[in-house]
Protein backbone atom coordinates (compact mmCIF):
# COMPACT_ATOMS: atom_id res chain seq x y z
CA UNK A 1 0.00 0.00 0.00
CA UNK A 2 1.07 3.78 -0.64
CA UNK A 3 1.67 6.18 1.89
CA UNK A 4 -0.25 9.70 1.96
CA UNK A 5 0.49 11.61 -1.40
CA UNK A 6 2.89 14.73 -1.33
CA UNK A 7 3.03 17.61 -3.12
CA UNK A 8 6.49 19.42 -4.23
CA UNK A 9 6.81 22.89 -2.86
CA UNK A 10 9.33 24.98 -3.58
CA UNK A 11 12.27 24.35 -5.87
CA UNK A 12 15.83 25.71 -5.64
CA UNK A 13 19.53 24.98 -6.40
CA UNK A 14 22.62 25.74 -4.27
CA UNK A 15 26.18 25.15 -4.27
CA UNK A 16 27.88 25.13 -7.98
CA UNK A 17 25.93 27.63 -10.60
CA UNK A 18 25.05 25.58 -13.82
CA UNK A 19 22.93 28.70 -14.85
CA UNK A 20 20.34 30.73 -13.78
CA UNK A 21 17.58 28.73 -11.81
CA UNK A 22 14.78 29.46 -14.18
CA UNK A 23 16.77 28.14 -17.44
CA UNK A 24 17.68 25.35 -15.33
CA UNK A 25 14.33 24.42 -13.81
CA UNK A 26 12.15 25.02 -17.53
CA UNK A 27 13.99 21.17 -18.32
CA UNK A 28 12.65 19.65 -14.93
CA UNK A 29 10.00 17.36 -15.18
CA UNK A 30 9.68 18.18 -11.19
CA UNK A 31 7.39 21.24 -10.81
CA UNK A 32 5.75 23.22 -7.97
CA UNK A 33 2.43 21.51 -6.93
CA UNK A 34 3.14 18.63 -9.14
CA UNK A 35 2.71 15.30 -6.92
CA UNK A 36 6.29 14.62 -5.46
CA UNK A 37 7.77 10.94 -7.35
CA UNK A 38 11.32 9.47 -6.55
CA UNK A 39 11.45 8.62 -10.28
CA UNK A 40 11.10 12.09 -11.67
CA UNK A 41 13.49 13.43 -9.31
CA UNK A 42 16.04 11.18 -10.01
CA UNK A 43 15.43 12.05 -13.80
CA UNK A 44 15.85 15.67 -12.94
CA UNK A 45 18.96 15.05 -11.20
CA UNK A 46 20.02 12.61 -13.93
CA UNK A 47 19.42 16.11 -16.27
CA UNK A 48 21.56 18.69 -13.64
CA UNK A 49 24.48 16.24 -14.09
CA UNK A 50 24.37 16.42 -17.97
CA UNK A 51 23.76 19.94 -17.86
CA UNK A 52 27.11 20.25 -15.75
CA UNK A 53 28.96 18.24 -18.06
CA UNK A 54 27.93 19.95 -21.20
CA UNK A 55 29.64 22.53 -19.56
CA UNK A 56 32.74 20.81 -19.27
CA UNK A 57 32.28 20.13 -15.35
CA UNK A 58 31.55 17.11 -13.21
CA UNK A 59 28.45 17.32 -9.97
CA UNK A 60 27.89 15.64 -7.05
CA UNK A 61 23.81 16.31 -6.77
CA UNK A 62 22.81 15.97 -3.20
CA UNK A 63 18.72 17.01 -3.20
CA UNK A 64 17.93 18.22 0.54
CA UNK A 65 14.39 18.13 1.52
CA UNK A 66 11.71 19.83 3.68
CA UNK A 67 8.67 17.81 4.47
CA UNK A 68 5.83 19.69 5.93
CA UNK A 69 3.95 16.37 6.83
CA UNK A 70 0.58 19.01 8.13
CA UNK A 71 1.01 20.53 4.05
CA UNK A 72 1.94 16.96 2.95
CA UNK A 73 3.95 19.68 0.55
CA UNK A 74 8.11 18.80 0.08
CA UNK A 75 10.51 21.94 -0.83
CA UNK A 76 13.69 20.43 -2.35
CA UNK A 77 16.94 22.40 -2.69
CA UNK A 78 19.31 20.54 -4.50
CA UNK A 79 22.90 21.22 -3.91
CA UNK A 80 25.34 20.53 -6.50
CA UNK A 81 29.12 20.45 -5.75
CA UNK A 82 31.88 20.61 -8.32
CA UNK A 83 33.78 16.90 -8.66
CA UNK A 84 37.47 17.78 -8.50
CA UNK A 85 38.93 15.75 -11.57
CA UNK A 86 42.28 15.10 -9.40
CA UNK A 87 44.53 17.99 -12.01
CA UNK A 88 46.07 20.85 -9.65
Amino acid sequence: TEGDQFRLGKLSLAGFSIGEEKDVFKVFESKPNAVFSRSMLQRDIDRLRERARQRGNTVNVTPLTNVDVDKKRIDITFELVRVSDGTF
